[in-house]
């Protein structure tokens, strides 16, 4: 038995009740939902008429608190995994948005963590966004990442956040070196010359200085001299 019973009784009845108040003063005209049916004549209810009805209104117009919003959508996605039903992203990004919106941070690491959300592509990168703001779910990203063998993506986010010497191992790790795109060399020569580091960017083109010099890229290989070989 929980140790507070009355959240699940009479607390979250006033809570829902306070909802639909303020949806009627909000929405002064209700328009029915727009909703199918299946074969056997039942409305079908979908996962986006939830999102852009009920939750994306409540997160908005902030009628529940943050944490009451995140536990009925993480309930809503276990009743969708025990239905073996697709969550789809934006019920994901709706609680990553409420968790980060609450500085919530050590709630979306165990979420992580323990696979509450699955993996893909763009969580990875939305997650890699987030280091500046917490850095330790770095970590967790780039292991989505590693798990759906993206190595551009775990790329991308070590150097939009100015891990040039780790890109350059993890290239080397890999053996990705002759595979890798012109842009994303630009990328990682740049993103050193931004951060104002000349010593990874020396490292950087020294590492690429072949692929360099066979495409021409001529505003590093101007960078590259005017800093180094003048100085010789």
């Amino acid at each position: 038995m929980p140790k507070n019973p009355s959240f699940f009784g009479f607390e979250a009845l006033q809570t829902l009740a306070n909802v639909e108040l303020s949806f009627k003063k909000i929405n002064k005209v209700n328009e029915p939902l727009k909703t199918e049916k299946n074969t056997e004549g039942h409305i079908v209810v979908n996962q986006n008429d939830l999102f852009e009805n009920v939750f994306l209104p409540l997160q908005k117009k902030g009628l529940v608190s943050d944490q009451f919003l995140t536990a009925v959508l993480i309930e809503y996605i276990r009743s969708l995994n025990f239905f073996h039903i697709n969550v789809e992203q934006n019920i994901y990004d709706l609680i990553i948005q409420t968790l980060l919106g609450s500085n919530r941070f050590s709630q979306l690491y165990q979420f992580i963590q323990y696979h509450v959300f699955e993996d893909s592509e763009q969580m990875g990168y939305k997650l890699g966004n987030v280091f500046q703001t917490y850095p330790p779910i770095l970590y967790l990203a780039l292991d989505m990442l590693h798990r759906l063998d993206n190595a551009q993506g775990i790329l991308y986010i070590l150097i939009s956040n100015g891990f040039i010497m780790e890109s350059l191992r993890f290239i080397q790790n890999i053996q990705f070196k002759d595979k890798i795109e012109v842009s994303m060399i630009r990328s990682i020569l740049m993103k050193a010359f931004e951060l104002k580091d000349m010593l990874q960017f020396y490292h950087a083109f020294k590492f690429f200085e072949d692929r360099i010099r066979e495409n021409k890229m001529s505003d590093l290989i101007s960078i590259f001299e005017n800093e180094f070989q003048t100085r010789k």
